[in-house]
Order: structure tokens, then sequence, then C-alpha cells
């Protein structure tokens, strides 16, 4: 049956339909109908009951007052409740349709039931987090908002006027120096904007938890309204058989919807798809499951895509996703951070003396090191339990693994009086020093294991465990459980699929096996793992925590490792002769090495290097080497960049030749993309060939140096490993001896062989 509202109902629903929408599709996403229902619906036209009530639930009105109570009255089974409609009645609907309408209305209808089915996941699986102690709470609870950089430190030109007062060029590397020109914006506000967004991040940024943020603001309107949100954490899932479409629809209910079904919703484009921990795929897997992402988000365009990745895994550039970088806690996010922890950590009582005593020890002169090490969720979540624990603030990052792990496993349950029995003699007998050791050989037999470096399926772990401990399958499973339940720091992600709780945990853990083990070849055999992103983490960990003998052993090992990688290739050392050459030609306040680790990089990524140095010369070559990479293509600021290098120019003939070539290029008032890309395919090609030859001439760049795709690969790598051995010798507090680490600095990126 088909009702219509009264005049009275009408009217109260334009005005609530005014107060609170601007459009009719919105009221039409929101209620699981067609535009043209709505239209009907206002404009007096009868409409099928059940859509009829859907739009007054949307405006928050009674159905029988828009309707009439004597219309309704005389159909008593309207006034039931509007129950879910199961799809399969839902698309043999035996009720005639409403005219000119009948295909849109049952899709609308089918996309309701499917959205309600998505909703229904994310508040089962993804809208509560767990605290250190296990405790489940809701996620916007301790939620604080992710703020973001949108311009890339890697992508982005610095004036050195620009730069800050408290700049350090003796100690911000080059390629590490901390972006302080840039005012962070909310990560809420930029994901609303974007339609592709990749957020890079460090270990523990908060990048999962901002993902189940969007994902349970989506399913209560807040974020991305009418649209079916689905979050795919990648260390869940077999990447070795990825297949997105195949992973949307199994959110979407493998039961409910096929194949086909999937591709059209897709088709509409009201699907927001999150995918978490694009840096937990294995290397042999990333390019197949990134170029999956490219050709999916290619062809499925409509829809809304938000990936993360952490920072330093350069491999994941996607064509057409905005890059943004997500910001460390400043003093009021880490005070807005402390004040939910604390009142989530106190049972809801608001803790205002706890955090206002821990704040004032973490923001003391005294506490200034762990006070930087604490802009992170991951890190100031765990100075939050230490401090309420031990009362004491450690100084080091591996210092707050270790006591939080501590806490995990021993201390959390004797300082709450608990007292726990497994009734398994073999779990009553380790202690938490057995536990210990046993987490540390998983995570570092899991990490060694390139195609699959976090996710154990479950006869995989039973065995590791009971091979370690000596005991049996059926034991070793009530070993596993008894770590899942009562310490968390094992998790089952699926059925059948473990990890640890977090990344960082193995990561730490794996550093420890390796530290702590006396097998004389553990230090060599580690160091070949420099190259591997995944391990990247735990050199960190394992230079911070090893004596100062074995960290100047390491230290050497590594940079032994980068010499090896380069030298048995005639080219690349002639290329390290000039890298060599040109580094000392300059006159900047930065030391010898970074200066050859910055025209390295210079000459394989021109474009994505620019200088963030105050030296004058460094500012220059960048800008060049940007203008010849890309007056190829167009770039929105090429003609910044030029301009930029030419106001660079000091010496007064390199000045005028670039002036010249200025004069060549053409009018930027007058054009657009499409004029400056004819001009770069017709005339391109020459004026770069004579702006080669001027920087050649007078700045020694932009050589060509033709190295295969292989040399290619080895520059890269081998600047990703001398930037980490860098990062190892500038931690706080390591053993490294300083005749060592000059040393080693001392010859950084130099050829191996005389030219």
């Amino acid at each position: 049956m088909a009702i219509q509202a009264t005049p009275s109902g009408l009217e109260q629903a334009k005005a609530e339909y005014a107060r609170r929408f601007t459009s009719h599709e919105t009221v039409a996403h929101l209620a699981g109908v067609s535009r043209s229902t709505v239209s009907k619906f206002f404009n007096k036209t009868p409409i099928r009951i059940d859509n009829f009530r859907a739009i007054c639930e949307v405006l928050a009105l009674s159905c029988e007052t828009v309707a009439g109570l004597d219309a309704l009255a005389a159909n008593p089974k309207t006034l039931e409740s509007r129950q879910p409609l199961d799809v399969d009645e839902l698309i043999a609907q035996p009720e005639v349709p409403e005219p000119d309408t009948p295909e849109i209305d049952q899709v609308t209808a089918f996309l309701q039931v499917v959205r309600q089915h998505c909703f229904d996941t994310v508040e089962r699986d993804h809208s509560q987090i767990q605290l250190l102690n296990r405790r489940q709470i809701s996620v916007s609870h301790l939620y604080v908002d992710v703020y973001v950089l949108e311009d890339l430190s890697s992508e982005t030109y610095i004036n050195p006027k620009q730069l800050s007062p408290d700049y350090d060029s003796q100690t911000d590397r080059l390629w590490l120096g901390e972006r302080k020109d840039q005012e962070p914006r909310s990560g809420v506000e930029v994901a609303v904007k974007k339609a592709r967004l990749m957020i890079l991040g460090k270990p523990g940024s908060g990048k999962s938890t901002f993902l189940k943020y969007l994902a349970e603001a989506c399913r209560q309107g807040e974020f991305c309204s009418g649209y079916i949100p689905i979050l795919i954490i990648l260390r869940e899932v077999d990447v070795q058989e990825f297949d997105l479409l195949k992973l949307i629809q199994s959110a979407f209910d493998l039961d409910l919807v096929s194949t086909e079904q999937t591709q059209q919703i897709l088709k509409l484009g009201q699907v927001l798809i999150l995918i978490d921990g694009l840096d937990e795929v294995p290397q042999a897997l990333q390019r197949s499951v990134l170029n999956q992402i490219r050709d999916f988000s290619r062809r499925y365009s409509a829809n809304k895509y938000i990936l993360t990745c952490r920072t330093q895994t350069a491999d994941y550039m996607l064509p057409n996703f905005d890059y943004v970088e997500v910001a460390e806690f400043d003093e009021p996010k880490v005070t807005q951070f402390a004040e939910k922890w604390f009142a989530a950590f106190s049972n809801g009582n608001p803790g205002a003396n706890l955090s206002e005593n821990f704040l004032k020890r973490l923001l003391s002169p005294e506490q200034e090191r762990t006070a930087r090490l604490a802009v992170t969720p991951v890190l100031l979540s765990l100075v939050c339990w230490i401090y309420t624990s031990c009362q004491d603030l450690p100084a080091k990052r591996s210092e707050l693994y270790k006591h939080g792990i501590e806490l995990l496993l021993k201390d959390w349950d004797r300082k709450q009086g608990v007292q726990r029995d497994s009734s398994h003699p073999i779990v009553d007998q380790l202690t938490p020093t057995d536990k210990q050791n046993l987490l540390s050989h998983l995570a570092l037999r899991k990490l060694e294991q390139p195609d699959n470096f976090t996710l154990f399926e479950q006869d995989e772990i039973l065995k590791l465990i009971a091979d370690y401990l000596g005991i049996s399958l059926d034991d070793s499973e009530a070993v596993l459980r008894s770590i899942e339940s009562h310490h968390g720091l094992l998790v089952e992600r699926a059925n059948g699929y473990w990890s640890f709780s977090h990344l960082t945990f193995q990561e730490y853990f794996a550093a420890r096996e390796i530290v702590e083990s006396r097998d004389l070849e553990v230090l060599p055999r580690f160091a070949k793992n420099l190259i591997e992103q995944r391990w990247r983490e735990v050199f960190l960990l394992a230079v911070e925590m090893l004596s100062e003998e074995r960290a100047d052993e390491l230290v050497w090992l590594m940079q032994r490792e980068i010499d090896q990688l380069l030298a048995g290739d005639e080219k690349i050392q002639q290329f390290l002769h000039w890298v060599q050459q040109k580094s000392s030609s300059v006159d900047v306040p930065c030391k010898p090495a970074a200066v050859r680790s910055f025209y390295l990089n210079l000459a394989i990524h021109p474009a994505h290097d620019p200088a963030h140095d105050p030296a004058h010369d460094l500012n220059l070559d960048s800008a060049l080497a940007f203008s010849l990479t890309y007056v190829s293509i167009y770039a929105r600021n090429f003609y910044y960049v030029f301009d930029f290098a030419l106001n660079c120019a000091l010496d007064p003939e390199l000045e005028i030749e670039l002036q010249q070539l200025r004069n060549k290029l053409p009018n930027r008032s007058n054009g657009n993309r499409e004029s400056f890309k004819q001009w770069s395919q017709e005339k391109g090609p020459d004026w770069r060939e004579q702006l080669r030859a001027v920087v050649i001439e007078h700045r020694n760049i932009g050589h060509d140096w033709q190295f295969s795709k292989e040399q290619e690969q080895l520059l890269s790598q081998c600047y990703d490993a001398n930037k980490l051995l860098v990062d190892c010798l500038n931690l706080p507090d390591i053993y490294v001896s300083p005749s060592v680490r000059e040393e080693i600095e001392a010859t950084l990126l130099l050829p191996l062989v005389a030219p």
C-alpha cells in the first residue's frame, strides 16, 4: 500500500528538512531510498509505506503524525516497526513497486542492507581499542585528533630565510631536519576533502587508530555520511593471495552479495575503503599489492580511499593519491591524550590529579629527553602506564619498551592483586624472563621470513613454541593462550592466525634476541639485513641496547655492508668519485658525510629531495636538478622552483644564462596547463639540454649517468642504508665510542677504488 503526507505533516517535514539538510540526495542516502522517492514524498505523491516510514525517521518525525492517524489506523500493519528486509525477498519482491522507479528503489534498499552489515562489523570489530592493560574502551574515549602535515618534507622546497632560529645545521641532518615551517591540520578535515589519501607516519603514531576512528565516525554519520565503511587490516589477511575485490565482497558478506553485485555497488561510488599497514606487506609482494590498489582505485574511482603506511617506506607511491604525514604530538596534544588516558585507565574517574602530576613530571627540564620520545600515542601510552606503576620515567625508547613489557608480564597482576592460576603446570612454571625469551625467539624467527614477517599460522607458532620449550603441541597451545589472555602481547587476528599485538613489540623483542645472543656470528648475520625495510626499527633498538664493544662492532658491520653493496660496480664507483668531488667543492655548514649523501640522492631522485638547509649551494643545486627533471611534464610549481634557482644564482655569468633560458619559457600569466604541456613536448627537450649544459658547466651537476634499473635500485638502497646508519649514530645515550663514530662519518659514501 502507498501513503502520502497530510498538508500539516508535509509542512513539518519541509521545516525539518530545511533545518537539517541541503539536498534530497542526502535524505535518500540516509533513508536507503532513491532520490525520486524523496521528491515524491515532498510533492505529496503516494509512496510505499516502508519508504515513507524511512524518510520520516531520517527527518526525526513521527510517521503517524506526518501521514495522519486516520490513514495509519486504517492499516494496522504499518504501525509495526519496520524490520530489515531479507535480501532474497527484496530481490524477488512480490509487491508491485512504485511507478517509474522500481529498480532504483530495490538497489537503494539493497544498499541499505549491505551498509547495515558493514556498520555492524565496524561496531563489533573496530569501535574499540585495547589499552596496555588489555581493557577495551571506545575509540572515541581515547582518540585525540590526528594532525597532519600536508607538505611532505621530501617534496617541499624551503626558503632558508624561513627556517626557524633554533635550526641547527650541525645536528639536524639534511635528510632528518624536522619541518618547523608547517602548521599541522586536522586529519579529519584533510580526509573530508581528499578522495584518495595516503597517511604516512612513524611507528605507533596513531595511523591505525585514526582509521578505526574514521570507520566508527562513518557508522555514526559524522564522517562520509551515506558511505559504506570497510576497514582492511593487511596484517590480518593473506597478502600472498591479495584480491581487493574479494576482500570487499567478503566485507559486504559473501552469503549476501555476489561478485557482480559488489562491482555494481563499487560503481555507485558509496564505499569508504580504509586500508591499514601497507608497510607490513612482505617486500616480495609489495609491488603486486600496490599495483592492484592503483588499478582498483582507477577502475572504481568514485569511491573514497584512505591508506596508511610507515614514513620510512618510500616504495609506496600511488598516482592520484594525496600524501600527508602524521604530525608528532605537541604539548597541548600530549596533555589532551594524557588526560584521556588517565581517565580511561581509572575506570572513568577523571584522574585529574594523576594526569596533572604526570604532566608536571614529564614536562620538567630533567625529563626533556623522555618528553621528546613521548610524541606518539603508543610511546606516550607506555610512558603514562610506567609512571602510574613505577613513578619513574626512563630516557631511552628501548627502556620504555622494557619497562612496559615487564608491567605486562609481571608487575600489572601483582600491583592489581591478581593471582593467575592457569591450572596447567608448564604455564605456571614459566617465569616472566622465560616468557620474554620465548617471545624474543618468536619475534626474530618471524621477522626472518621475508614473505610473511608478521602473521603466524597457528600450526607454525605452536611448533615454534613446542620446539623452543621442548614441550608437546598441546602444551604449547596452553602457553600461547595464556600469553594472549594474561598479557596481550600475542593476539589471534583471525581464526588460526596470530601476531604480536603491535609490530613495535615484535621489533623490540627481535632486537632483544639479537642483543642477548651469545652467538659470535649473530651480529654479522644481522647486519646483512641492512637494506630490508622491515629491519629498520630493529637496528635502531639494537644499537641503543648493545654494550659499547658490541655497538661499535655492529655499526662497523653496517658500514661494511654499505661499502660491499656498491663495491663491484665500476660505474657506481665513478659516480661516487663525482659525489666526493662535488661535495668537496661547496662550502656549507654541514658535515662532509651529510653533503655526500645529499648529492648522491640528488642525482638519483632529483624531484624528491629538495634542500632543507640554510646552505645556499644546496638550495641552488636542488632547485636546478628539479627544473631539469620536471621540464618535460607539467608541474604546478615548476616556475616557482626555476625562479627560486635564478634568485639563488649569485654567480653573474650563471645568472645571465639562467635568465636567458627563463625568457624562452612560455608566458605563465597567459598560459595554462595545456599550453605548458604542448611547449614541453615540442620545445622542452631542447630547452632541457641547454639547461643541462649550463648547470654542468657552472655547478657540475645534471650529468646523465644512464644508470640501469638495477644500479638505481642499488644506489637507493645505499642511500637508505646510509641514512639508517647515521640515525643509529645520532641516537641519544648509545654506547658507540666517539672515535668509531667520527671514523665512520669521515668515510661514509666514499669510493672504494682510486679513479
